[in-house]
């Protein structure tokens, strides 16, 4: 279940909008003010989306903008701006720091419904890693985490396919010599069922499964053990913007 941070200071737009969201298979969790938002962030808790009043007390909800986008294990969270009263230049404001989306209050339900899964689209993206090897999945977990991923981990793939099943998953990362179902299997059955979902493979025995033969068998990438975490890394985005998951930057022209 997809878990958004919510930051109103007026109850009754909270209230409503909760029960939207946990209407629509949410979970929610709402708080009054930004200082809140900013220290529930930063003891660990993860979102993957933030709805943030402009025109909270204390602090506006520009702070919490500016707190998500500066560092990197958060900045890919979406956010969405909601106020009662927007001016054109306030828009152009919130949208240079890093909002997504804009919502006037009073609120569309649709609109709002339709808002949220736009920016859920182009925000934090899901990997699930799989493997029996404990270690291998913590460190793959704490590298792509720090990287603004949102990261299940499994150690079998029929436990993988629950995740899948039941969850937004962008990419897969899994070794190939799994309990019970092969990676390779595995990789099968996902490029069946869910044929937008990348699959890179990893290995500790070399000798038996190659490149060659796993790009072959419809893997989107291929690492043998032990492999460099950047590189991994690096074929990740690779194919999340071959899927169309993620869209590539487009260098600015010098003026």
């Amino acid at each position: 279940m997809l878990k958004i941070l919510l930051v109103q200071s007026d109850q009754f737009v909270s209230s409503k909008m909760t029960a939207l969201l946990k209407n629509n298979n949410f979970e929610c969790q709402s708080i009054p003010s930004v200082d809140k938002a900013i220290s529930i962030i930063k003891d660990g808790s993860f979102f993957d989306l933030i709805i943030v009043d402009a025109n909270l007390p204390s602090l506006p909800g520009t702070e919490l903008i500016k707190f998500v986008k500066q560092k990197q294990k958060f900045q890919t969270i979406p956010i969405i701006v909601t106020s009662s009263s927007f001016k054109s230049n306030d828009i152009v404001k919130y949208i240079e720091l890093g909002a997504c989306e804009i919502i006037s209050i009073p609120f569309d339900d649709k609109t709002l419904i339709t808002k949220i899964d736009k920016a859920l689209k182009s925000g934090r993206k899901t990997v699930l890693i799989v493997d029996d090897d404990k270690d291998i999945l913590d460190i793959l977990k704490f590298t792509l985490e720090l990287e603004g991923y949102k990261v299940f981990t499994e150690e079998t793939a029929e436990s993988g396919m629950e995740i899948i099943n039941e969850n937004i998953i962008h990419a897969v990362v899994s070794d190939i010599l799994l309990p019970g179902m092969t990676g390779i299997d595995f990789m099968t059955l996902i490029k069946k069922e869910y044929n937008r979902i990348p699959v890179i493979l990893i290995t500790g025995h070399g000798g038996k499964f190659t490149p060659e033969k796993a790009i072959a068998c419809g893997a989107d990438g291929y690492f043998q053990k032990p492999f460099k975490n950047m590189e991994l890394l690096r074929n990740l985005k690779k194919v999340l913007i071959h899927y169309g998951h993620v869209v590539e930057k487009t260098p600015q022209a010098p003026s």
